[in-house]
């Protein structure tokens, strides 16, 4: 297996400075907020990684954590699951975008939890598969306490140079976010059509609607939706591309 980590820091909405580490098991470099690229040879059944969760504050913290689907090829046979305490059972790629951990950890000021496993079945599917996961406060899900964007490279060629493909943030922007009666999206020199959905913090489609090529804007109603967190994910074609972070705060 070979790994390596390209240093592109993400913005997230909400987050807690310093609780928590993410780190390799037996090291002690500090892994949140970057992309961390897992490779393996393509014709592996079974691809996973572990990481090591520190608490560095000095209190005590009710620990959730949720994987959200970034970039993924569903309906090829693939299958996930994500370890937070317990391991759940595996769901089909693409199913299940936004994924809450069953269980928290409850994580006193110095403790280490190294029950974190992302597993990714791809049967020898020839691809990349790229996933955002977040550590968060279980007694407010809008604090985040860390995330990383974990990159599972099963391709016969390499992810490293597509990963900034991935993101379209350059040309996104969602405004005003935090959103109360309304949030516009406005996305510059859209080259293809897009399909928009948003999901609740447990994963359930909220909204849907579509992105023709050159549209320069689209306004999602939010008034009729409760205060939290949502995931606006953009997809061409049956693939996903990015997902974006929304707060709504009546």
């Amino acid at each position: 297996m070979r790994t390596f980590l390209l240093t592109v820091f993400l913005a997230s909405l909400s987050v807690a400075t310093a609780q928590l580490r993410i780190s390799d098991p037996g090291s002690t470099e500090d892994l949140s907020g970057t992309v961390y690229v897992v490779g393996q040879e393509p014709q592996s059944v079974e691809h996973e990684h572990p990481f090591e969760v520190v608490n560095e504050s000095d209190l005590t913290l009710n620990v959730g954590c949720r994987r959200i689907e970034l970039d993924v090829v569903p309906d090829q046979g693939m299958e996930s699951t994500l370890c937070w305490v317990i391991c759940p059972a595996y769901v089909p790629v693409g199913s299940q975008t936004v994924r809450v951990s069953d269980f928290t950890s409850m994580m006193d000021p110095g403790e280490v939890d190294e029950s974190f496993v992302m597993h990714l079945r791809t049967y020898g599917y020839d691809a990349c598969s790229s996933y955002r996961i977040e550590w968060f406060d279980a007694d407010n899900d809008n604090i985040v306490f860390a995330s990383i964007d974990l990159v599972f490279d099963h391709s016969s060629a390499s992810c490293a140079t597509g990963v900034d493909d991935l993101d379209i943030s350059s040309i996104l922007n969602l405004q005003p976010n935090p959103a109360d009666d309304a949030v516009r999206l406005n996305l510059d020199r859209l080259d293809t059509p897009l399909n928009i959905q948003v999901f609740d913090i447990l994963g359930q489609e909220v909204w849907t609607s579509r992105m023709a090529m050159g549209q320069e804007w689209l306004e999602i109603p939010t008034a009729a939706w409760n205060s939290g967190i949502y995931f606006v994910t953009f997809s061409a074609g049956d693939r996903a591309i990015h997902s974006e972070k929304l707060v709504v705060r009546h």
